[in-house]
């Protein structure tokens, strides 16, 4: 997948995980549950996850972050792109 490809993809989050702290959820096609209690991110990683709501592309969030942490849309965009990739290979979004 190219760059550009991926700036459209929209990243979702477990509804569920957001909506109840107490709540294992699987995420389709996940092999095994994670108990979203113990999930802790840093600043931007929490803001990133916080919009991975099925409704933000990546290059929303990138633009959303990049307003919020007072950086620039580079740096945002190279840093949303690698953590949303990490949330995807620990299979704790999906990517539609």
């Amino acid at each position: 997948m190219n760059r550009r490809s991926f700036l459209k993809i929209i990243p979702l989050a477990p509804a569920a995980v957001s909506n109840s702290p107490d709540v294992l959820f699987l995420t389709p096609g996940r092999r095994k549950q994670i108990d979203f209690r113990k999930l802790r991110f840093n600043p931007a990683g929490d803001f990133i996850w916080n919009n991975c709501n099925g409704a933000n592309s990546t290059f929303e969030i990138a633009k959303k972050m990049s307003e919020n942490f007072d950086v620039n849309f580079h740096t945002a965009m190279k840093d949303c792109v690698n953590t949303i990739l990490s949330f995807s290979e620990m299979e704790l979004i999906y990517l539609k």
